[in-house]
């Protein structure tokens, strides 16, 4: 399935990592001059979701442009607009859910006694749907378009996925 989007004329689009990749170090950079210690996992996790998103589904989630973070008991840091961005909020939420599912893993096929009042996932799963959702919907939106976006063209994995699930 995605042998197409490697292909030689696919990767002629180093223009989309070159600005992400430019603009995490120089967000890593002036945290720096700050004085703030720069939390590299994160910051290559942001550029990642980002790049990944804008080259397969044509459409960029910006996590990059929370920020990075700060320490806790840094005072920028502190921000509630930075706690409360979208992107955060998801990270947060798909953390939550990767470590209640390693936790499920531990009880193998027994894991819904584990849970048997409440679903631990269940939540944190509907703030990833709530983040993910609307990309697929715009994709699938613009499959049935005349193909006009980069979604839907030959090149993003979305926009292939998209023509021939249906």
């Amino acid at each position: 399935m995605t042998r197409p989007f490697f292909s030689k004329d696919r990767i002629s689009h180093f223009d989309i990592f070159e600005n992400l990749a430019e603009n995490a170090l120089n967000q890593a950079k002036a945290g720096l001059q700050e004085g703030c210690p720069a939390d590299f996992q994160d910051t290559v996790g942001r550029f990642t979701l980002d790049s990944v998103t804008e080259f397969l589904f044509g459409k960029s989630v910006r996590s990059l442009s929370a920020g990075l973070v700060y320490p806790k008991n840094w005072v920028p840091g502190r921000n509630e607009e930075y706690t409360n961005h979208p992107s955060n909020v998801f990270a947060y939420a798909f953390l939550e859910a990767q470590s209640q599912a390693a936790f499920r893993g531990r009880f193998g096929s027994f894991w819904h006694l584990a849970e048997f009042c409440r679903d631990r996932i269940w939540k944190e799963m509907e703030v990833c749907h709530r983040f993910i959702d609307p990309i697929l919907k715009d994709a699938l939106e613009m499959n049935d378009k005349k193909p006009t976006t980069r979604c839907t063209q030959e090149g993003s994995t979305c926009g292939y996925v998209a023509r021939t699930s249906r």
